[in-house]
């Protein structure tokens, strides 16, 4: 059964660790802890996801399907998302390799793979709303964070964490709404420029392997009025992923 949120601001989620998939989950008051958790994939040591992206702009809605795998292992964690329809667009990918010493990036699109630099992770991917960063997950090591104190959201007490980036860059800064109880984060703000210019919200979450998961998430862009929803239809948890999917050579 997949519960319904109080409202429609319901986000990310925190660091627990179940012995039984592997999935980091805490309730650390500690907001780096906390935003390293704030993964939209979660903390599983292997994942499997389908999904499917639905996006409007001013041009109309149009829709594209994913597959999402993410695995951690010795302190590195490879993930790779990838549109698998529709068919002429199978070629965009998005794969990371990420360690304590170093993360690499890269994006497939039709006019070849690129590597994404450093401090670029605010790209928008996929022509979407959501961000490369955003796929894959928040480093605190490049970021100041703080713990603002804790709000009530949408009837649900949240941590409520700040975290202004150390390098210049398109964002200014995030506040990220955590639940206390569950861990998962309630809602979220992005600020460019001292304007709010997105805003995330998962409009739905059920659970995995008995931990919370995100099911519908809405990444909207206020200053373009734009926004995209991503509906997780299919997740698995535990499973081995071929290490063929995770390479170079493989986008």
């Amino acid at each position: 059964m997949i519960p319904r949120c109080a409202t429609a601001l319901v986000l990310f989620f925190a660091v627990i660790v179940t012995p039984l998939t592997g999935q980091t989950v805490t309730n650390s008051a500690d907001p780096a802890e906390i935003l390293r958790g704030a993964a939209l994939l979660g903390q599983f040591s292997s994942l499997e996801t389908r999904m499917t992206m639905d996006i409007t702009d001013s041009r109309g809605a149009k829709k594209r399907d994913l597959a999402a795998y993410v695995e951690r292992k010795d302190d590195e964690t490879k993930a790779l998302v990838q549109v698998v329809s529709p068919a002429f667009l199978s070629n965009l990918k998005f794969l990371s390799i990420a360690s304590e010493a170093q993360r690499d990036q890269w994006i497939s699109t039709s006019r070849g793979v690129r590597r994404i630099a450093g401090g670029t992770g605010n790209e928008k991917i996929f022509d979407s709303d959501f961000t490369v960063e955003d796929l894959s997950s928040y480093d605190p090591e490049d970021y100041a964070v703080t713990l603002q104190g804790t709000e009530v959201i949408g009837g649900v007490e949240c941590h409520v964490i700040q975290a202004v980036p150390n390098e210049t860059g398109m964002v200014d800064r995030k506040i990220l709404y955590v639940a206390t109880g569950t861990g998962l984060l309630q809602s979220g703000e992005f600020y460019k420029d001292g304007v709010l210019d997105r805003t995330f919200a998962l409009i739905e979450y059920m659970e995995l392997d008995g931990v919370p998961f995100p099911r519908v998430a809405r990444m909207t862009t206020v200053t373009a009025n734009t926004f995209t929803i991503l509906t997780v239809t299919q997740a698995t948890s535990g499973e081995d992923i071929p290490d063929r999917l995770f390479n170079r050579s493989n986008l």
